[in-house]
């Protein structure tokens, strides 16, 4: 692995962007990184002393906690690989805890203070864990993990009574017509060995691979969430009031724009985005995304305004997402067809 920094100058109204240079570099053997987060550390836990910490998960189930201003391992933590490849981890703002999710849906809670793990359990929709991060809403009290996982739909749950308390989620449909059933929202037992032998949760992956969210942005001190994933939509969603949520980029050409409701189930919050469907919508996405349309009447024209919209969106699943403030806050979108996409 490799730290490298960029040199920003200002130059008058403008910024300038020096080259990439290497400051750092660590070697690992026989594994390699999947997953990288950076913070700085803090006095309050075991960490202290250290103001720059790169936590890292491998492909052996290896999770590193490295110091990037001296280079010393200050911990290694080993998730069972029972539990299959590490796919999200997040952990809480003084970084005390830490959460882990595997490709076969099971999350692994570890004390940082001692370095051991306190529970584990498994996700009610069997699947991959897509994507982690901290809820920051202050009345949260630090202790609550927006989960990216299931079929199209972001789960909060309360780490301390791995109790879900909300859901965003993508319908199909009609409001009148959609039922909700509390038993996919409840945590279950993590499997024992001889069960993950017998039975790796495959099915329910292929299920829901094709229609899951793959990335999260939560901005602490604020009140809204971008997503993306295999629909090739960016999200927005106002979390203090659901109406004012839409899609930010990938609407096909003619689709309606989404409705968003709200309402409550046995202390869970249901916030859902309706989308229409019909077999003519299904014809007008199909036509989107190829650029052809056989009831057109005038081809040409419609195949450049098609054209147009396959540049503006994105043709693949978005991986990720990131928020810049300089040199101006911008949207910056990826996909695994290695195109990046700018929304400023």
């Amino acid at each position: 692995m490799a730290v490298f920094i960029v040199d920003i100058r200002s130059a008058g109204s403008a910024l300038k962007f020096g080259k990439c240079v290497t400051v750092r570099e660590y070697q690992l053997v026989d594994e390699y990184a999947i997953i990288l987060k950076h913070f700085p550390s803090n006095a309050s836990n075991t960490m202290a002393g250290s103001k720059s910490i790169l936590l890292f998960a491998t492909t052996k189930g290896n999770i590193y906690a490295l110091d990037l201003l001296t280079m010393d391992l200050l911990w290694k933590l080993q998730n069972p690989k029972s539990h299959g490849i590490i796919t999200a981890l997040t952990t809480d703002k003084l970084h005390t805890w830490l959460l882990v999710g595997t490709m076969r849906g099971i999350l692994t809670l570890y004390d940082l203070r001692f370095q051991i793990p306190l529970r584990s359990w498994l996700h009610p929709s069997k699947s991959r864990i897509s994507a982690l991060t901290l809820n920051h809403d202050p009345k949260s009290e630090n202790k609550q993990v927006i989960i990216a996982a299931g079929r199209n739909e972001l789960t909060i749950w309360d780490i301390s009574t791995l109790q879900c308390v909300e859901v965003y989620a993508v319908k199909t449909g009609d409001e009148k017509t959609t039922g909700i059933m509390l038993e996919a929202y409840k945590s279950l037992e993590a499997p024992s060995e001889t069960e993950l032998l017998m039975n790796s949760f495959k099915n329910n992956e292929s299920n829901l691979i094709e229609s899951s969210i793959r990335a999260i942005i939560s901005p602490s001190d604020c009140r809204f969430m971008i997503t993306g994933g295999s629909d090739r939509k960016l999200r927005f969603w106002d979390t203090s009031r659901i109406e004012n949520s839409g899609v930010i980029l990938g609407l096909d050409k003619d689709e309606t724009k989404p409705r968003y409701s709200t309402n409550t189930c046995e202390n869970i919050k249901f916030h859902f985005e309706f989308t229409y469907s019909n077999r003519n919508q299904a014809n007008v996405n199909m036509s989107s995304r190829t650029g052809f349309n056989p009831s057109s009447q005038s081809g040409s024209q419609n195949l450049v305004i098609q054209q147009q919209y396959l540049m503006r969106n994105h043709t693949d699943v978005i991986t990720d997402i990131v928020l810049t403030e300089v040199p101006y806050p911008m949207l910056v979108s990826a996909d695994r067809d290695g195109v990046i996409k700018i929304v400023a």
